[in-house]
């Protein structure tokens, strides 16, 4: 097994960040966990309701240079977590994990819902969904491929 894929690669390099990144790191995983035992152990009825105010239109908050930092470093750290983890954690608890980071920063974001009609080899149409995260114009998560969904539930 090569040294770079392995776990004791992971752990190294997790220990030679600084204190402030491996907290930041952690606190995207743990947010992910909670968001994978909610969408498997909780009703959607029950937690919709928390996800914010649904709106007809975006009306993004300026942020202030270190709120924008902050989310660039939310943002990263979601995208290392994507790529160590691949599928397993759905587009939905990425957003779910990254609006939570976002919130207890005071820093606003939207939480974006939206579908698209793929049609599949055999003629009949599939439905897909996905969930994204914006702060001011900035992509946060789930930015790749968006643009193909049409929103359907806009929280703010």
């Amino acid at each position: 097994m090569k040294a770079r894929n392995g776990l004791f690669w992971i752990a190294d390099r997790a220990f030679r960040m600084q204190l402030s990144r491996r907290k930041l790191y952690g606190e995207a995983l743990f947010r992910l966990l909670g968001a994978w035992v909610l969408i498997h152990a909780v009703p959607y009825s029950l937690w919709r309701s928390k996800l914010g105010k649904i709106e007809e239109q975006t009306d993004f908050v300026p942020l202030t240079a270190s709120q924008l930092t902050t989310a660039r470093e939310i943002a990263s750290a979601h995208q290392v977590l994507l790529v160590l983890f691949g599928t397993r954690f759905t587009c939905l608890m990425h957003a779910l994990s990254a609006r939570g980071m976002l919130r207890a920063r005071g820093i606003s974001s939207t939480l974006i819902l939206g579908v698209n009609r793929k049609d599949s080899a055999g003629g009949t149409a599939k439905l897909g969904a996905h969930a994204w995260v914006k702060c001011e114009t900035m992509d946060i998560v789930g930015h790749e491929g968006s643009e193909t969904f049409i929103p359907v539930a806009v929280y703010n």
